[in-house]
């Protein structure tokens, strides 16, 4: 449950701050990581900016362990 916003689920669509928060981060450091390709671009329609989860999601999973080489394409990991 989505407890923050009252809500009864996890929305598809995030604004930056809560994108930023969805993969444990500040929102500089996540818009940081969007600048460097390292979480995806957003999707917008007019003023509205928003990031999809799921691909916050495969975009995260796809972040190096400890100990690993880093994978900066999250393009190719599937959920």
């Amino acid at each position: 449950m989505n407890q923050a916003r009252g809500l009864s689920f996890t929305p598809i669509g995030l604004r930056a701050v809560d994108a930023a928060r969805y993969v444990g981060v500040s929102e500089t450091t996540f818009r940081e990581w969007v600048r460097r390709e390292i979480m995806p671009a957003p999707r917008r329609q007019g003023d509205c900016v928003m990031w999809d989860t799921e691909e916050l999601t495969i975009a995260f999973r796809a972040l190096p362990r400890d100990g690993q080489p880093a994978n900066d394409d999250w393009n190719g990991i599937a959920l």
